[in-house]
């Protein structure tokens, strides 16, 4: 399985890192998100800080902030390999972190305790109609939303649709997906 993974991962970096579209399908998946009515009833809001293949989630933060929701977003510890939560009041409050990623400054923000949110943005490299993720490789956020409450959103562009994927008990499903995709689009399948 670990195999079927990481081939899967592999190919997905180099799909990702030559799509010409990701600003469009951002568009996209963001009308998709603020038009959840769950999404318009959150308070509380967990997201990643997007890299530059993810779908952007800087807009998104920008527009919970604007609408007076609570935004966290996560910090790494590549020592402990956990993820702190940390709540954010803008983009001025993060600074480059591990693997380059933008993160929450410990110096301008504090740590939260909150376990419990209404909505989790998660990001991932594939996902698949059983709701399945795969991550990066490293296990930080499945081990995250073991530890956590909260309605998963796995955020993706069409691209990163498989019918399945290989999955095991360490996985953590997402409640929804969204992609740029419609709603009747078809899936990859992925090879044994």
């Amino acid at each position: 399985m670990k195999r079927n993974k990481d081939r899967i991962r592999k190919k997905m970096r180099k799909v990702t890192a030559g799509m010409e579209s990701r600003q469009h399908g951002s568009t996209r998946i963001r009308k998709k998100l603020i038009g959840l009515e769950r999404f318009k009833r959150s308070v509380h809001v967990f997201t990643y800080v997007s890299l530059e293949q993810e779908v952007d989630t800087r807009r998104i933060i920008d527009l919970c902030l604007k609408h007076g929701k609570k935004v966290y977003v996560p910090r790494i510890d590549p020592v402990s390999r956990a993820i702190s939560v940390y709540r954010i009041t803008g983009m001025d409050c993060l600074e480059r972190g591990s693997y380059n990623i933008l993160e929450p400054a410990p110096t301008r923000v504090f740590k939260s305790r909150r376990q419990s949110f209404d909505i989790i943005l998660v990001p991932g490299l594939a996902f698949d109609a059983e709701q399945n993720r795969l991550g990066r490789g490293k296990g930080y956020f499945d081990r995250f939303l073991k530890k956590v409450k909260g309605f998963k959103i796995g955020l993706c562009f069409k691209e990163q649709l498989f019918c399945r994927i290989p999955a095991d008990k360490n996985d953590v499903h997402m409640d929804l997906v969204l992609s740029d995709q419609n709603d009747t689009g078809k899936m990859r399948m992925v090879e044994k």
